[in-house]
């Protein structure tokens, strides 16, 4: 799988990741951005959501690791092994009731026109 699709899958997850954390809020704000330079792409998704616990923090990425109940915790470990195998990377920083951002980091080669 190439960079893109890659790119495709991560930001998909995440932007999910986002919109379920918000379902139960009446006001909030999901924020996407994207910068690209010396041939790596940054991203963060952010979300106004109930951020992440202090407790569950060094967690989030295990194979299996939900708060969301059983069957689930899959995404967030795929999305990290997926970057790494492109020679990128993920991380975050949450405000438990404030916010949470995920940063990826990823090499990119824009096509030329």
């Amino acid at each position: 799988m190439d960079a893109t699709n890659e790119l495709i899958t991560v930001l998909g997850n995440l932007i999910e990741n986002a919109m379920d954390a918000m379902s139960n809020m009446e006001n909030g704000e999901i924020r996407v951005s994207f910068h690209h330079q010396d041939g790596r792409l940054h991203c963060i998704v952010g979300d106004d959501g109930p951020g992440i616990t202090l407790e569950n923090q060094h967690r989030i990425y295990e194979q299996g690791f939900s708060t969301k109940g059983s069957g689930r915790g899959i995404g967030l470990c795929l999305t990290k092994q997926s970057l790494e195998k492109v020679g990128g990377s993920i991380d975050f920083e949450s405000e438990p009731e404030v916010y949470t951002q995920f940063f990826v980091n990823i090499p990119y080669q824009a096509k030329a026109v």
